[in-house]
């Protein structure tokens, strides 16, 4: 009997997509940096966003998390500042919308030989001076491939901190991609005014009743006129 493939369906049923720091610099960023397909599993939760466009709050609306923990992976890139000095490495601005993300800590990835292979950084995003209740996990790995130009390739968890409280702005946000969509309002045009009836010219005018039935002024006969003098004659008027 053939195993049947896992899909993406398996996160609903428990299982959890929880890559560990060597995991993430060693093999899906090296993967996605080589354009390699993903695993069926987890391909419809790897997006390819640009997350430093921004605020994190835009990405929860437009990216699907993982079932149960909420989190996001993004393979993206962040932007290389030249050093002011030589010598000195080059830092990456992390600006993202009307706020930018902030390091928190700065670990060295290293292999079972104790080679580094990439670094593990903690971020919180700030706006308008505050800090705000979203956290990032950046990986990068130590491939000449990670680095074109100004831009270096990571592969990133964007995630609400655990401690955030049940109303938090960013669980809100975070929880606005299964939220329905707003009913659209459709104005509806205001009714026509009534029409006026139309003035009839004089020749359409029609006979009313009272014209209808007045007697007509018709001339009398001969005949009718001289039985009328003779009714108003006497007798001793006539002439023998």
């Amino acid at each position: 009997m053939a195993t049947p493939s896992l899909g993406p369906e398996i996160f609903f049923r428990g299982f959890r997509f929880d890559p560990k720091p060597l995991e993430a610099a060693t093999y899906y960023l090296p993967q996605l940096l080589a354009g390699a397909p993903m695993h069926e599993t987890v391909r419809p939760f790897i997006h390819h966003a640009d997350v430093y466009a921004c605020e994190p709050g835009e990405l929860a609306r437009q990216f699907r998390p993982l079932p149960r923990t909420g989190h996001r992976f993004f393979f993206t890139h962040c932007k290389l500042q030249q050093p002011h000095r030589a010598g000195k490495a080059s830092k990456a601005t992390r600006a993202a919308g009307a706020g930018s993300w902030h390091s928190q800590s700065v670990t060295d990835i290293v292999d079972g030989k104790q080679v580094k292979a990439g670094e593990m950084r903690k971020l919180r995003y700030k706006k308008g001076g505050a800090y705000t209740d979203w956290l990032m996990d950046e990986y990068s790995c130590c491939l000449q491939d990670a680095v074109v130009g100004d831009r270096q390739y990571v592969f990133c968890n964007i995630y609400v901190s655990p401690r955030a409280a049940p109303g938090s702005a960013a669980r809100q946000e975070s929880a606005a991609f299964f939220a329905p969509p707003a009913p659209v309002v459709i104005a509806q045009a205001p009714p026509p005014p009534p029409k006026r009836p139309a003035m009839k010219a004089l020749d359409e005018v029609v006979p009313t009743a009272e014209a209808e039935e007045a007697p007509a002024n018709s001339m009398m006969t001969d005949d009718e006129m001289e039985q009328h003098l003779l009714s108003l004659l006497d007798d001793d008027d006539h002439i023998l």
